[in-house]
């Protein structure tokens, strides 16, 4: 390192009038050295100092200062007068004899003051060993030679980044004023649009890609960083149609840009298939399966190559080839720290198609205990629970989906009320775990060996008899099914609370809450003769019958409140009343022979 430093003092005559910067220079400033190095290295015949000098920054950026030091030493044997070669060694000087490499560029600069090019490359030189006093030093050394000149204010954006990486709107301020007096400067437009997409600005950023595609041609990558904007911020069609673009016009485009291309055909395909658009989503699902091959075979460890390929078996339903696809993207990363909750939600939607449901909990659970904040999991779960017919489990799981929902809610609208449809969702899963308990002697089986919910059913009854709980399966079960039921008992009085202030001020048939109350009352008590049921499915009736049309799904509804109605008044001798009611089923159910033979036999006496 000595003798390149006794070299450089002696071997600085001429000067260097740097021209056009052009794409490999612009894509090193960009920070795209892959891209840099190829431009470069297809350039280097023309002008082998300037090629091997951005190749030796390429390497310093690497930390690779051995090669650096060759690249550099490579442009001073093409052109011993080379003086950002000459910067170059004595920027890797700085790093090992900080004074001798501060004398050299100092001998460089004494003779080149007026040069505009050397003083910010002396600049940049010591921005990139971290002195960015000198560096400042000599931005304002370059600006006192041309203030309106470009390559000074992208010089001064990189200062004030470099002081302060959080300091957009001063660095973006900067870039814009190298437009300013450059307005054809392609590195300016991306430097702008780097910044301005990382603030959450991506209209004006994608405006500035459009700017270069249209100034700049040649600059290809501008297809893949818009794709990249448009991806990131939802914009799929424009994103796809973003890269299909730079797909066509160059074989440059990465692994990486694979994966943004292929993620915005999954990502549309997931919007269509919730618009219930199946035809579009399953071709963009096919078409992102197709790039997730093609990156496959450059890399077949791809990451998130691998991830999307599991989620789109989920999704399309070719669950063996999706369970073979878990278990490489498990293996690529064993740990669950390396994995985001989506990833055991998909797992558990290929469970789920082969019908192992409780596998599949078990991996909602995993993917709650990743993100507990992400309340669609918890509904994810109850739906799955409600598969399996375990209707408790379900309940619990969409007792924290409310829970989770209101909790983010009030954190804008403290007055949040659970919402009707939820609360009736709540309700129905407590009813049928209650109603249905006795049905399911394999769940009852699993229940009982289950100790957070036999002390849920003891902290709800202090006088259930313990022992006979915990080793009586037909007593667990009646347990179990009125703990359930008085639940979404409780639950079920606030559903009618609201449906009755809604139907004060708008003309609904809002019965739902009503009837499920009676259906409720009637699993606790189901001696129809008490009519435990009675008054709610009078209410039921006095709901629906006002209204001018009854659709066809709201009559069985009616039919089923007549006909408790009438069988009550016909279990305690009413018969005017039990031919009342029993009369309304018949002009909705003209054929229900059971309550037409009644009916006739008393017509006969």
């Amino acid at each position: 390192m000595r003798k390149i430093f006794v070299s450089l003092l002696f071997s600085i005559t001429g000067v260097v009038v740097f021209g056009q910067i052009e794409i490999g220079v612009d894509y090193y400033y960009m920070g795209e050295y892959r891209l840099a190095k190829k431009y470069l290295e297809e350039d280097m015949a023309k002008n082998q100092a300037r090629a091997n000098f951005f190749l030796g920054e390429i390497a310093f950026k690497e930390g690779d200062m051995e090669k650096a030091a060759a690249y550099y030493n490579k442009g001073l044997a093409a052109e011993a007068n080379s003086l950002i070669n000459q910067i170059g060694l004595a920027k890797l000087l700085l790093k090992t004899d900080t004074k001798s490499g501060e004398i050299a560029l100092f001998e460089i600069y004494r003779k080149n003051t007026k040069n505009i090019d050397i003083v910010i490359a002396i600049g940049r030189a010591y921005l990139d060993n971290g002195m960015i006093e000198k560096a400042e030093t000599k931005l304002r050394e370059a600006r006192v030679i041309n203030t309106k000149n470009a390559k000074v204010n992208i010089f001064d954006g990189d200062v004030v980044l470099a002081k302060n990486a959080d300091d957009l709107g001063n660095a973006v301020g900067k870039y814009e004023q190298a437009l300013y007096f450059d307005p054809n400067n392609c590195l300016a437009y991306f430097k702008v649009a780097n910044i301005e997409k990382n603030v959450t600005n991506a209209s004006y950023s994608i405006d500035k890609l459009k700017e270069v595609i249209k100034k700049c041609p040649d600059y290809k990558i501008a297809h893949s960083i818009l794709g990249r904007i448009y991806m990131q911020n939802g914009f799929y069609p424009e994103a796809i149609e973003a890269y299909q673009t730079y797909f066509a016009s160059t074989d440059e485009y990465t692994i990486d840009d694979i994966d943004k291309y292929a993620s915005s055909h999954y990502f549309l395909g997931e919007k269509e298939e919730r618009e219930k658009n199946n035809e579009e989503a399953t071709m963009n699902y096919e078409e992102a399966k197709r790039l997730i091959e093609k990156g496959l075979k450059i890399n077949p460890n791809h990451f998130v190559l691998n991830r999307l390929l599991m989620y789109i078996f989920a999704k399309t339903g070719d669950y063996e080839n999706g369970l073979e696809q878990v278990n490489k993207l498990f293996t690529l990363r064993p740990d669950m720290s390396g994995h985001i909750s989506t990833d055991y939600a998909m797992y558990a939607t290929i469970l789920k198609g082969l019908e192992r449901y409780d596998e599949a909990i078990e991996q909602y659970n995993i993917a709650i205990q990743l993100e507990p904040e992400k309340k669609e999991l918890y509904s994810e779960a109850s739906d799955m629970a409600k598969i399996k017919k375990d209707y408790g489990l379900a309940a619990i799981y969409y007792s924290n989906f409310m829970a989770k929902k209101a909790e983010q809610e009030r954190k804008t609208n403290p007055a949040y009320k659970d919402e009707m449809v939820d609360l009736n969702s709540l309700t129905y899963n407590y009813y049928l775990a209650g109603a249905n308990s006795s049905k399911n002697i394999q769940l009852l089986t699993e229940l009982i060996k289950n100790e957070s919910i036999i002390n849920s059913i003891i902290e709800e009854n202090k006088n259930v008899n313990t022992d006979s709980l915990k080793t009586n399966i037909s007593y667990f079960s009646k347990q179990y099914a009125l703990y359930n039921l008085y639940k979404a008992d409780s639950i079920v009085d606030i559903l009618i609370k609201q449906i009755d202030e809604l139907l004060l001020t708008e003309n609904r048939a809002l019965y739902s809450g009503h009837r499920l109350k009676a259906l409720i009352q009637h699993a606790i008590n189901s001696d129809v003769k008490e009519g435990a049921a009675k008054p709610y499915y009078e209410r039921v009736i006095e709901i629906i019958t006002p209204q001018e049309e009854i659709s066809s799904t709201v009559k069985p509804i009616l039919v089923e409140a007549y006909r408790y109605l009438g069988y009550h008044y016909y279990l305690i001798d009413d018969k005017p009343n039990t031919i009342h009611y029993w009369t309304k089923v018949l002009e909705i159910d003209p054929e229900n022979n059971d309550i037409k033979a009644v009916l006739d036999g008393w017509n006969k006496k």
